[in-house]
């Protein structure tokens, strides 16, 4: 079924709209068929219970039941965060002692830039320091009751850092006594292979600043503009999963921290103009123009326009139609579904939705293994499991075939719309680009994707799913197109790569056919398999 944007949804977003210094347009009263209880639901389920206290305690239209929940729930983060910082004092005091000055990543860091202290709450600590530090921090945390486990699973601290070590963050280092329950998360600086983007860490180390608040003892924070850099990655990290895959279920308190720090980025003197500088510096563009362009589809003036341009600029040119996709496996919509569209658009979506269901044009998906040919042995091993096969049911006579083969030379694709006259509206296989994934996990994938339509090109791509490098290798001399079939060779010499018997990769290939906007069709026929998962069939306009 798909997932309505409730009143109390509607009600939370207009809220955090009404926010925005820069927007006058925007005023708040609280709508009367609103039902607070499953408001005060809402607002926790996002994370910001806290925020949403402080912002409604002068409001009259609360209930005082409803304003007694949120007094309460002051009174909790107030005595969270006193015991928090006390425990914060007494690590860094430690770790001080042994030559070392954390560097806190959010939390209290975060904390500077809202505007009442009890509107933001950490459930943990996450503690930046240098890579040769790691075993004495862990010796340290162990000393003060600390122990490496994950999900409730204990590690011994070599075994776990051993595993954790090229992750973002090491396991967490969890403790519970009379002082009250903890965790921490030990950050340090990735290496390039591992890093998100390449950003530099270590230069946004150098830079930090002490952290306000704590007598008698040092700790650290990132400076204001890494500050913003800093909440994007930790946004990124949420909101972006294996292959592009885009999550929607985002937690509000991430939007509320890159909105604060932006706030104050605005206030300081050519503050944009440094961050973005900052951001080139840092190798830091890519994610933070990500962040901003989802963070500015509630706060549209989060950051000037000419920012987003800059950024653009300075990677590749940028659409995120990736926040427009619908899920038709089971048509549900999540809660930012709802939000990424503008009213009339949503509507319009509906009522094509509506009237491919009239039409019996329902996308499923179907298993299907495929064997892969590599050379006249045919190695079994090649057999790809969980390789899926959109097609197009009711009626299920007509649905797209996906083959493909390869030589010593090439790899050759093919896709095949069988009984296409059953779609209704299709003047025939009109494609708009083609993508191959092959990749070895987990160090890399190779994707041979096209810049602009009826043009192939290659992208080597990192584990995290962005382009480090771009290479046209040719157009419409590699391409046949007989209107319901199509067909692509691909050189392998461009891929620096030669096919070797025995070889695991994981392979994904899609064929996305163009529509002009304005025709309610189904504009995606894809195929996928191997590691890679599925990639669904979406309406796009």
């Amino acid at each position: 079924m798909e997932k309505k944007l409730s009143l109390e949804e509607r009600e939370l977003l207009r809220l955090l709209q009404s926010i925005d210094p820069e927007r006058k347009d925007v005023e708040f009263d609280f709508s009367k068929d609103l039902d607070f209880k499953r408001f005060l639901e809402v607002v926790a389920e996002q994370g910001i219970f806290p925020f949403i206290g402080v912002l409604l305690e002068n409001k009259n239209e609360v209930p005082d039941r409803v304003r007694m929940t949120f007094f309460t729930q002051n009174m909790i983060v107030q005595d969270r965060q006193r015991k928090l910082r006390d425990e914060l004092q007494i690590v860094a005091t430690q770790l001080n002692k042994r030559g070392i000055t954390p560097i806190v990543l959010k939390g209290f860091s975060f904390l500077e830039k809202y505007p009442d202290p009890l509107m933001r709450i950490s459930g943990d600590f996450d503690l930046m320091v240098k890579r040769e530090d790691v075993y004495v921090v862990d010796e340290v945390l162990c000393s003060l009751g600390y122990g490496m486990e994950e999900y409730g699973t204990p590690f011994e601290s070599e075994h776990g850092i051993a595993v954790s070590q090229n992750l973002h963050h090491l396991l967490p280092y969890c403790h519970s006594s009379e002082r009250g329950s903890y965790m921490i998360e030990v950050h340090q600086p990735q290496t390039e292979e591992y890093s998100y983007f390449g950003i530099d860490e270590e230069e946004m180390n150098r830079k930090s600043v002490p952290l306000e608040g704590f007598s008698d003892v040092q700790i650290a924070r990132y400076n204001d503009l890494d500050l913003l850099i800093y909440a994007c990655i930790h946004f990124f990290r949420h909101a972006q999963t294996w292959f592009w895959a885009i999550r929607f279920d985002i937690n509000l308190r991430l939007f509320l921290d890159v909105f604060m720090i932006a706030h104050h980025i605005s206030k300081m003197k050519d503050g944009w103009r440094r961050f973005v500088e900052r951001a080139e510096q840092v190798n830091a563009v890519r994610i933070c123009l990500f962040t901003l362009i989802r963070v500015r589809l509630i706060w549209p003036n989060v950051c000037p326009d000419w920012v987003i341009e800059e950024l653009s600029s300075k990677t590749f040119p940028f659409e995120p139609p990736f926040a427009l996709d619908w899920n038709l496996k089971h048509f549900q919509v999540t809660y930012f579904e709802r939000l990424f569209r503008a009213p009339e658009s949503f509507q319009r979506m509906e009522e094509t939705i509506s009237s491919l269901r009239e039409q019996g044009l329902v996308c499923g998906v179907v298993e299907k293994n495929v064997p892969i040919k590599i050379d006249e042995d045919d190695v079994p091993e090649w057999q790809f499991f969980g390789s899926h096969q959109l097609e197009i049911r009711r009626p299920p006579e007509s649905k797209l075939e996906a083959t493909f083969d390869w030589d010593e030379d090439y790899f050759y694709g093919s896709f095949l719309l069988e009984k296409p006259e059953l779609i209704c509206g299709t003047d025939g296989l009109i494609w708009d680009k083609i993508r191959v994934l092959l990749y070895e996990p987990p160090s890399h994938r190779i994707s041979i994707y096209p810049k602009a339509r009826n043009k192939v090109g290659v992208e080597i791509i990192k584990m995290d799913g962005w382009i480090i490098s771009h290479y046209e290798i040719g157009d419409w001399s590699q391409i046949e197109d007989n209107k319901w079939q199509l067909k692509v060779r691909i050189p392998w010499e461009v891929l620096d790569y030669t096919p070797q018997s025995g070889d695991k990769r994981g392979f994904n290939m899609e064929i996305w056919e163009y529509k002009e906007p304005k025709a309610p069709t189904l504009n995606v026929l894809s195929w996928s398999g191997g590691r890679s998962g599925c990639y669904y069939g979406t309406i796009k306009f």
